[in-house]
């Protein structure tokens, strides 16, 4: 499949011939609907999910486009699409130009074993100049895979891999998880980021990821959400950060932060999936790309409390203890965990 658009209540995607194989036309066999064709030179247009894929002309037709009214961001669209994968790997991204030849380079050897229709790979690509949102990126490659499938989204496991972060060799992981258990396979114990893996079903329950700007605590608050809901935390294939490994291709030693999505943090907000409105984004499914042309989320940027981090003074832009201290106070009754 060439090309998909999704703009809040319309779905365009663009098919070769040799793809109508793949799909599965129900209503077109019971005769619903009304079937719009208009050719032009080698191009059919077709209106409404109603097309005749048994009509002879449509074997001398190289491209297909069908235009679907979808009320909402979850309806089927996957009544098209007959191959389901097992594993959808959800890449958040903008601006890493060097870090994605490596990553796709590196990860086509690591799946080379692999049946090619059992996983995805999507990269989440922001499109606009607003500052980066990384947890808005990967609740948007979820919504991306239920808009896909949606009567199989929550048995399809997501991996969200970080552009910069690879296996070393194939086999260090079993990517597949099952509902429950969630498999963390490298970073910090006491933070869901580096390579995780979940069921979309269990990454619904918990609202996804909080959607803050810049460089935040997103990894930190999903690993409560995750705890809070009794969901397991499998670690027993896990790699600490600089483990050999684990190739890391991070030359960046700043990070832009912000004191109002710290404090949303602190606050323990509720804001996830469901707080994206406005969604706007194309597929290229040859690349693997979502192009995330415009969202909203519940609170919008504050552009004068941004500044740079460096990483060279350690991975913590703020005052952690105290931020610990004070969400166990609001949120578990007092226990403190100086882990986090």
């Amino acid at each position: 499949m060439d090309d998909i658009t999704i703009n809040n209540t319309n779905v365009d995607f663009v098919l070769g011939y040799e793809d109508l194989a793949k799909l599965d036309f129900e209503e077109t066999k019971m005769g619903y609907g009304k079937n719009i064709l208009e050719n032009t030179n080698e191009r059919v247009v077709a209106e409404q999910n109603t097309l005749d894929y048994c009509n002879p002309s449509f074997q001398e037709t190289q491209n297909i486009t069908i235009s679907i009214e979808a009320a909402e961001i979850g309806m089927s669209t996957t009544k098209y699409l007959s191959v389901i994968p097992k594993i959808v790997f959800i890449v958040p991204y903008r601006n890493r130009e060097t870090q994605l030849i490596a990553f796709k380079s590196h990860m086509k050897y690591i799946l080379e074993d692999y049946n090619q229709e059992d996983y995805v790979i999507h990269y989440i690509h922001q499109t606009d100049d607003r500052i980066f949102n990384r947890g808005a990126m990967k609740n948007i490659g979820f919504i991306v895979v239920k808009n896909k499938y949606p009567n199989d989204y929550k048995n399809i496991t997501l991996v969200f891999n970080d552009v910069d972060t690879m296996p070393a060799e194939k086999n260090l992981f079993h990517y597949d998880t099952m509902p429950g258990v969630v498999k963390h396979f490298f970073g910090f114990t006491y933070t869901l980021g580096g390579i995780v893996s979940i069921k979309a079903g269990d990454f619904e329950k918990v609202n996804g990821f909080p959607n803050f700007w810049a460089w935040g605590y997103e990894d930190n608050l999903i690993q409560r959400r995750l705890e809070k809901n009794g969901i397991t935390i499998d670690r027993n294939i896990f790699y600490k950060i600089g483990d050999k490994n684990i190739i890391q291709k991070n030359d960046e030693i700043t990070r832009e932060v912000n004191q109002s999505e710290y404090d949303r943090y602190l606050r323990n907000t509720q804001e996830g999936i469901y707080s994206i409105q406005n969604l706007d984004y194309t597929i290229d499914d040859k690349s693997g790309f979502v192009n995330v042309k415009w969202f909203n989320t519940e609170y919008n940027p504050n552009i004068n409390k941004y500044r740079l981090h460096d990483l060279r003074k350690g991975p913590m832009p703020y005052d952690t203890k105290f931020g610990m201290m004070y969400n166990n106070r609001r949120i578990r009754g007092g226990r403190m965990r100086m882990g986090i």
